[in-house]
């Protein structure tokens, strides 16, 4: 807005490997550029080209999850657990007095702490109330016909709201899929792990309410249902990038980067 040059890391998705991009949203313009002047020029990355065969060869044959994945998992175990639960009103509790005691009382309603220990409150019934009635089913409970997949987002995030303003509303997006597939292909929907206990009230009713929509708990193997499904549907999720790399045929609503 000001002018002023910047750059921020991106993980490419890539094995390990970052980019300093300069855009913003994260477009990942460093390589937009390059891959434009290597149409005109493909000797810019002669040397490049046998990693890259070795790479795709190596994800389509032994795919695997993101590190981070793991640390989600850890963090929903640890958080959703009693002893967390415990926790984290400790932490929201202890920090609820020590506004109300260091700051004057007018100033109490534009603290956040109060804010915190409600969401956190919430967050944990609505887990317990998920895991007692179970919505999620795995790949074996789903009737075998052939499938299109959506991945769901975590939001609010970036992801939808800048970089695919017009396509905010999942059920929205879920529903117009499943209109749009044959009639004998069944919608599968995949929870985001760190989305558990933060989705509306009735979110995961009104999905179900969708003819032909089954909802997959969100440990089941991303790879395995992008490589089994006919057909990839995201806004702009990375999963859209691995259907790419896996040679799946892929419908990407927003201005995701890797387009």
């Amino acid at each position: 807005y000001h002018g002023i040059a910047f750059r921020q890391i991106v993980h490419t998705r890539v094995e390990t490997r970052c980019i300093l991009d300069d855009a913003s949203p994260i477009l990942s313009a460093p390589v937009y550029r390059l891959f434009q002047k290597a149409l005109k020029n493909p000797r810019l990355l002669e040397e490049e080209i046998p990693h890259a065969e070795k790479y795709l060869e190596k994800i389509r044959h032994t795919p695997t999850q993101p590190s981070y994945m793991d640390f989600f998992k850890k963090e929903l175990k640890r958080q959703t657990s009693f002893s967390g639960i415990l926790y984290q009103l400790y932490r929201d509790l202890y920090g609820l007095a020590s506004v109300t005691i260091k700051r004057p009382k007018q100033e109490f309603e534009k603290t956040h702490e109060w804010d915190m220990l409600v969401f956190n409150l919430q967050r944990a019934w609505q887990f317990l109330s998920l895991k007692h009635r179970n919505p999620f089913r795995t790949i074996d409970q789903i009737p075998r016909r052939p499938y299109a997949y959506y991945p769901l987002h975590v939001d609010p995030e970036a992801s939808t709201m800048v970089l695919a303003p017009m396509h905010v509303n999942q059920i929205h997006i879920i529903e117009a899929i499943s209109k749009s597939i044959p009639l004998s292909w069944n919608l599968l929907v995949k929870e985001h792990l760190p989305m558990i206990g933060k989705r509306p009230a009735g979110f995961y009713d009104q999905l179900l309410r969708i003819p032909g929509v089954y909802l997959l708990q969100p440990w089941e193997n991303n790879f395995d249902l992008i490589r089994n499904s006919r057909v990839v549907c995201t806004i702009t999720g990375t999963a859209g990038w691995e259907s790419l790399v896996l040679g799946k045929p892929t419908v990407v609503l927003g201005n995701a980067p890797y387009t």
